[in-house]
């Protein structure tokens, strides 16, 4: 049984070590990252109210608190680019306080090269884990 366990957590890590970007591709990232266009309007697709749209018609995802853990999430919102067509995200943070009062002011986040919501798994391969590994 634990031969078992060891050789999963051992193919696991062998198969997800090939989203891991080299120190060069992680520190250019953020050459690829983009804040949102205009303001965004709140969608309130299915009673989801975390759904946004930019003037560029970009959809932007507020990610709940537990998703935002690496971003002070008891201070600032952060807001995920989400397209079903490719892997990657955008993110754009926002003071909640100044965000509540309908001051739409954003800093960049990161690129991801995963975004948590399509792969989380990925993303802590590609996105979180190179941040502990190279800094």
């Amino acid at each position: 049984m634990r031969f078992a366990v060891i050789t999963v957590l051992l193919l696991t890590l062998l198969y997800f070590s090939r989203f891991i970007p080299s120190k060069e591709q992680h520190a250019a990232r953020k050459r690829f990252n983009k804040l949102p266009v205009g303001t965004l309007t709140l969608q309130a697709e299915g009673g989801s109210n975390n759904t946004y749209v930019d003037a560029a018609d970009t959809v932007w995802i507020r990610r709940p608190y537990i998703m935002s853990l690496a971003h002070e999430p008891s201070k600032k919102y952060v807001f995920e680019t989400y397209d079903l067509s490719t892997p990657t995200s955008s993110e754009a943070i926002a003071d909640k306080s100044l965000f509540d009062k309908g001051q739409q002011v954003f800093t960049e986040g990161s690129f991801n090269y995963n975004s948590p919501f399509q792969n989380p798994i990925a993303h802590v391969f590609s996105d979180m884990l190179p941040t502990f590994i190279y800094s």
